[in-house]
């Protein structure tokens, strides 16, 4: 019997992005059965009649929010509603390419155990191809059946999938009240620190941000247009994450521990980071400034 897999789609206005990404993540999934689940964090745009008149067998659900309740309490919401094998996400500015889902499910039928989540990476093809894979060549893992990823603690939320049971066993995103997009992150060290690597299929399997200035999919504006400077930051951000050494099985147990504790640390950093920016911002309120 095949694994039953639902994908979450949220919007928030952009409706632009909405018309050219729901088609490739409804109708580009390949030979693998799916569902999609889409959520509306409270558009006004026209994105909400839009999406009232579609009708299209692979959409299970389309949930209407008032307001923007941020990603990480949609995603939670998913997850405890979801019924399937597997469970992901795609956000509203990503462009899949054709058979997008095969290679993932691909990845989890070799079984391995130490993987959890498994995507598509969203960096620009640019930025892999001008790297010697000799520089990167020590994060990737062959699994069985010839099948290979590509080790990665941290997994962009653009496009990803990874078993139900791993939520069932870790539990919900952290989430912060002011801070809409955060969680993820969080989410994925948890797993990690937990024993399940997040992985990119390997070869490389990429999928289009829309965000990325590089990409000439779109003849209207969105978000704001990247500056060189910026889009050179991001190329050497992207490349120091590939070709950093990721930890593995062949670390012993007490390098393991030791990036587990700077893992966990880097976390409640972040909570602390969090904790002081609500602070000062109900401060702030309460000033009247």
């Amino acid at each position: 019997m095949n694994p039953t897999i639902e994908i979450l789609y949220i919007t928030w206005n952009r409706l632009a992005y909405t018309k050219l990404t729901l088609p490739t993540v409804l109708e580009r999934g390949g030979d693998v059965d799916y569902e999609v689940c889409i959520t509306d964090n409270g558009s006004t745009d026209g994105t909400v009649e839009y999406l009232e008149s579609l009708d299209h067998p692979r959409i299970k659900r389309i949930t209407f929010k008032e307001k923007n309740a941020g990603i990480s309490p949609v995603t939670n919401e998913f997850w405890g509603k979801a019924e399937s094998d597997y469970v992901g996400k795609v956000d509203n500015d990503i462009l899949l390419p054709d058979r997008w889902l095969e290679p993932i499910m691909r990845v989890h039928a070799a079984g391995d155990p130490d993987v959890g989540i498994v995507g598509l990476t969203h960096f620009h093809r640019d930025e892999i191809d001008s790297l010697d894979e000799h520089s990167y060549s020590h994060n990737i893992k062959s699994l069985k059946d010839g099948v290979k990823v590509f080790v990665q603690l941290h997994l962009g939320g653009a496009c990803y999938v990874f078993p139900r049971k791993l939520f069932q066993k870790l539990g919900n995103a952290d989430l912060h009240p002011e801070a809409l997009t955060h969680g993820w992150s969080d989410k994925q060290q948890e797993f990690f620190r937990a024993g399940y690597f997040p992985c990119y299929v390997y070869p490389w399997s990429t999928c289009k941000h829309l965000g990325d200035g590089r990409y000439q999919e779109t003849d209207f504006d969105i978000d704001p247009p990247e500056t060189e400077e910026a889009c050179a930051e991001r190329t050497r951000r992207h490349q120091a994450m590939l070709t950093d050494r990721m930890p593995g099985k062949e670390w012993d147990s007490r390098k393991r521990e030791a990036t587990n504790v700077c893992l966990a640390l880097c976390a409640d950093l972040t909570r602390l980071r969090r904790r002081l920016w609500e602070i000062r911002h109900r401060r702030r309120i309460e000033r009247g400034s």
